[in-house]
């Protein structure tokens, strides 16, 4: 059985357009992604194993882990993620090995068994690797007099359980933000436009010169308003501004924003 592989910032886009039976998609870049099998890569919303690489062509097992295959066109991207299957099959790799039997005991007057034996050790404590789920900067849309969209995607905490073991999952929202030189200070917030309503907690400033990565507060998952939803997959989007209200005018003022699950 193979073992789960993992490689870090492995994104690229689909060079061939997929229908919902083919099993197999071109990679493009392929280079960062894990040379060998089996991985996990999401394509829109639908997550494939990866049980064969020969280049940038990965075969893949369709609709993995309760999703649903789909076509994807050509140029959509392609992430390399960390799902609750992966963990799964993490921890069964893990997993210590079964003690000895202990001694038979002699037979006592009245032919009784002997005690059983020591149970043997456990195996190692498995700490989840942090879950990066990148939201795609490259859009840039002036949507009010204060704010320009810069990009967003579809978020689905579902696959994510709230507990692994002993440790819980804590969710926040991380970007790069510039200052454009000391002159001005960046903010960006994450709204749910599924629900038209503000992720709380999720508002990020920098006055720093040069690019500096922001985290938010834990963020908290419900189906109040302001949660990350946790009762549907809903399209968030990632909206920058300057100081004073002033809508941005150079989506570089942020280079990248991300959604990280860690486990503590």
């Amino acid at each position: 059985m193979p073992t789960e592989k993992f490689a870090n910032n492995s994104q690229g886009t689909i060079s061939v357009a997929m229908d919902a039976i083919v099993s197999s998609c071109t990679v493009t870049p392929s280079s960062a992604f894990p040379f060998q099998p089996q991985f996990r890569i999401l394509i829109d919303n639908e997550i494939m194993l990866v049980n064969g690489v020969a280049g940038s062509i990965f075969s893949v097992q369709r609709g993995a882990e309760g999703t649903i295959p789909a076509p994807h066109q050509s140029g959509a991207a392609c992430f390399h993620i960390l799902t609750a299957g992966a963990i799964e099959k993490l921890t069964q790799d893990f997993a210590g090995p079964t003690g000895s039997p202990g001694p038979v005991g002699p037979p006592g007057p009245t032919g009784s068994v002997g005690p059983l034996g020591p149970t043997g050790p456990g195996g190692p404590t498995l700490i989840p690797v942090p879950i990066e789920i990148p939201i795609v900067i490259g859009s840039f849309e002036v949507k009010s007099t204060s704010y320009t969209r810069i990009g967003g995607r579809k978020i689905n905490i579902l696959p994510y359980p709230n507990t692994i073991g002993a440790l819980t999952r804590n969710v926040v929202f991380v970007a790069d933000l510039d200052s454009a030189g000391g002159a001005l200070s960046s903010e960006v917030k994450l709204s749910n436009i599924t629900d038209s309503e503000d992720v709380t907690g999720a508002n990020l400033l920098s006055t720093s010169t040069t690019n500096d990565e922001q985290v938010s507060v834990s963020l908290t998952i419900g189906s109040a308003a302001g949660n990350i939803r946790n009762d549907h997959d809903a399209q968030y989007e990632v909206y920058l501004r300057m100081n004073g209200g002033v809508p941005a005018v150079d989506p570089a003022y942020c280079t990248n924003a991300r959604i990280v699950i860690t486990y503590l």
